[in-house]
């Protein structure tokens, strides 16, 4: 579960680089932002001073030039898209097929890819991404 707690003890962790950069990043929650922001100043960081940086693009797999390993299948099409969702913030690709069927839905991952994705989609099912309650 991600708390307030757990953003200080991750931003606490981050050199000033990797700090500036997640906090420039955009992709923070309004909470993680806050969070980050308070670390930034009990540091005393002239973010100023840092140019705003971009995330590298990631390159496109070839999706043909290697096999699909089965992920997961779901019997509700929003699951499906949730996991994909994450894998994708995690830069793994994969997909969902026979979504319009609504039954038996089937998520899946490059071969490459498939022990992260297996790792994240066993994070998912335990909370690891579960909102506190009191978050945001």
């Amino acid at each position: 579960m991600i708390t307030r707690q757990s953003l200080a003890e991750h931003f606490g962790r981050l050199n000033n680089d990797e700090l500036v950069t997640e906090f420039q990043s955009g992709g923070l929650t309004e909470l993680a932002r806050e969070v980050a922001a308070a670390e930034i100043q009990s540091r005393n960081i002239d973010i100023s001073q840092y140019q705003a940086r971009l995330p590298e693009p990631r390159p496109e797999p070839e999706m043909d030039s290697e096999d699909l390993v089965l992920l997961a299948r779901f019997y509700d099409v929003s699951s499906a898209y949730l996991l994909q969702s994450r894998l994708d913030a995690e830069g793994l690709p994969s997909i969902v097929a026979d979504a319009l069927t609504y039954q038996n839905i089937i998520g899946g991952a490059l071969e490459s890819y498939f022990a992260r994705a297996a790792e994240i989609k066993s994070r998912i099912n335990s909370g690891t991404y579960t909102l506190d309650d009191n978050a945001g």
